[in-house]
């Protein structure tokens, strides 16, 4: 099932920002944070106006070091089982479109003169295992770079 979030909050994160997402206070916010994209939670629309005695969540924005930008998210969901290859080939498809996209932004900024280029496209992916006790959820950015959590419970 695929889902679109017009105008959603999200973090700018690149890869260069990896070292304060080592604290496990701001690993933990961004977790967080892919779980309500995940949910689609009304909370990371940019539209949000719940009033803040009702929830003080807010997007994470690290300290000030990632700038709160407004994009555009697609949720794709699939339930039932999945053989290997068939992620494999669905993750390098995917990977191989948003570096495409990467690969179209650096050339757009590089030919507008801008000093930023199309840095901070990533995708995340979670998976749960059967009976929901164990998972994982990764965070992939067009660099290459990955962050990866594991859970149990």
């Amino acid at each position: 099932m695929i889902t679109r979030f017009p105008h959603t909050l999200v973090p700018k994160l690149t890869t260069s920002d990896f070292s304060f997402l080592y604290d496990p206070e701001d690993a933990l916010a961004l977790q967080e944070y892919l779980a309500l994209l995940s949910l689609g939670s009304p909370r990371v629309a940019a539209s949000d106006s719940v009033d803040p005695h009702l929830s003080r969540y807010e997007v994470p924005s690290f300290n000030g070091v990632a700038e709160i930008t407004t994009k555009d998210i697609v949720r794709v969901r699939w339930r039932g089982f999945i053989p290997p290859q068939f992620v494999r080939m669905l993750f390098l498809a995917v990977r191989d479109e948003l570096l495409k996209s990467e690969r179209v932004a650096d050339h757009n900024a590089e030919a507008a003169n801008t000093a930023e280029a199309g840095g901070g496209r990533w995708l995340s992916w979670s998976a749960t295992g059967f009976g929901g006790n164990q998972g994982w959820t990764m965070m992939h950015w067009a660099a290459k770079e990955a962050l990866v959590w594991e859970y149990a419970s």
